[in-house]
């Protein structure tokens, strides 16, 4: 059928140009718009169509970090399962992921960031998994940071240095849980222009330290030799890691070069009163693009 009263003639197509046309390479400029329309879950679904719009879906959450998080339950059952469940707050629903590496059934995460999680192995050797593609990356030994984790008694050891002289004895999975307290991502490390320059930094050792690696690299752990002790969290906004420490102070660390600098140590007065409180919970939480500081405290 034709339209002859401007320049542009239309027609239907024929039975056969419908059974040709080609949906797995359809333009990104159409997909998007698709993509915008739907929810996270209904996003992952789209990825499995076919590889052309499992990277257009990629993409798209990469740069569009907008969804709300998803959180991770416990394991159920036996202790090794590669089966995890995900509940996803926009639909109130659990989602069970299957098929994850071996080695998270018997693996500590002690982070999640940029939908990475980070795992430690019951050996310690940390590793980055996406638990929606499936991805793994090995990330350097973290043994050179604080000690080999197979060695117990020296452990015991550092753990006597501590004010009581009491000696305690803790299991391997007990020390290795104890030893990192959190694990943060300055970028997605799959996104093309983050690939070389995506780090990973941790809390570390029983004074809380930071450290920091180059992921999916072979440089191994460095120290960030911060003027605090007891870091209580951490947090990535715009190539910046901001460290809240227990004396109540912000450090910012610049990554945007090849070895990050200080740029700036803030005493927070205004949470000063949290100190008179036994306990209290110190975050770093973003919002707007900009981070904030905030205390909670009990008693």
């Amino acid at each position: 059928m034709g339209d002859h009263h401007g320049t542009e003639t239309y027609r239907c197509c024929t039975e056969g140009e419908r059974k040709s046309s080609n949906w797995s390479h359809l333009h990104t400029n159409l997909l998007e718009p698709i993509l915008k329309r739907l929810s996270f879950a209904d996003v992952h679904r789209f990825k499995a169509v076919c590889s052309w719009w499992c990277w257009a879906a990629q993409s798209y959450i990469s740069s569009n970090p907008s969804y709300a998080p998803w959180l991770m339950l416990p394991p159920k059952g036996e202790t090794g399962s590669d089966i995890r469940c995900l509940f996803n707050l926009e639909e109130n629903r659990v989602y069970p992921f299957k098929d994850l590496p071996e080695e998270v059934g018997e693996s500590h995460c002690v982070g999640s960031s940029h939908g990475w999680l980070f795992y430690l192995d019951p050996k310690a050797r940390p590793c980055l998994i996406n638990p929606f593609s499936k991805s793994r990356i090995q990330l350097p030994s973290i043994v050179k940071v604080h000690g080999d984790l197979d060695r117990v008694d020296i452990l015991v050891k550092q753990l006597h240095t501590r004010r009581s002289p009491t000696r305690y004895l803790f299991s391997l999975k007990e020390l290795r849980e104890r030893f990192i307290a959190k694990a943060v991502l300055s970028s997605d490390p799959f996104r093309s222009e983050s690939n070389n320059c995506c780090r990973v930094v941790v809390i570390h050792s029983e004074k809380s330290k930071l450290a920091f690696c180059r992921c999916g690299g072979d440089d191994p752990w460095t120290d960030l030799h911060g003027k605090r002790d007891y870091y209580k969290n951490i947090l990535f906004c715009n190539d910046q890691l901001y460290a809240f420490s227990s004396e109540y102070s912000v450090e910012v660390w610049d990554f945007r070069e090849s070895f990050p600098a200080r740029t700036m140590d803030v005493e927070l007065s205004v949470l000063e009163p949290a100190r008179s409180f036994a306990l209290s919970c110190l975050y770093l939480v973003e919002s707007s693009g900009h981070p904030s500081a905030s205390c909670e405290v009990f008693g």
